[in-house]
């Protein structure tokens, strides 16, 4: 069981959109383990589809009380700057939520590994859902 991990945004619009399933989100929260996103998860939720309603605007603001956001740093945007410098094919956002993985030493959750899985020292954590098999 893990104690602490860092969620991509992804997994936060699952639970936005599967709210009555079993997610990535309830399984983590359900087995206590502390919740941390990047301020870039941050700004991508506030950006995307799922604030265009009042009520989808109360969602994520009920979904952001049950996490932690960790802030950009000048440590965390150097090593975004040399994650990106490494694969020109990494997106900023996921260079960015995955610096923050590293220096903050927290296993990242993400629906989209294959965004992740070339960035050296990145702990990638696995888990199984039963929607998903």
């Amino acid at each position: 069981m893990v104690k602490k991990v860092l969620f991509d945004t992804d997994v936060l619009i699952e639970e936005l959109r599967l709210k009555d399933k079993e997610t990535t989100f309830k399984i983590l929260k359900s087995q206590k383990a502390k919740l941390y996103i990047s301020s870039i998860s941050l700004t991508e939720l506030w950006a995307g589809e799922s604030i265009t309603k009042p009520k989808g605007k109360r969602q994520v603001a009920q979904l952001l009380k049950e996490v932690t956001t960790i802030p950009l740093t000048n440590q965390i945007l150097t090593r975004a700057g040399g994650e990106l410098r490494n694969d020109r094919n990494l997106y900023l956002a996921d260079a960015l939520v995955a610096a923050t993985a590293l220096i903050k030493k927290l296993p990242l959750v993400s629906l989209n590994r294959r965004h992740f899985e070339k960035i050296k020292g990145l702990n990638l954590y696995d888990i199984q859902l039963p929607h998903t098999n």
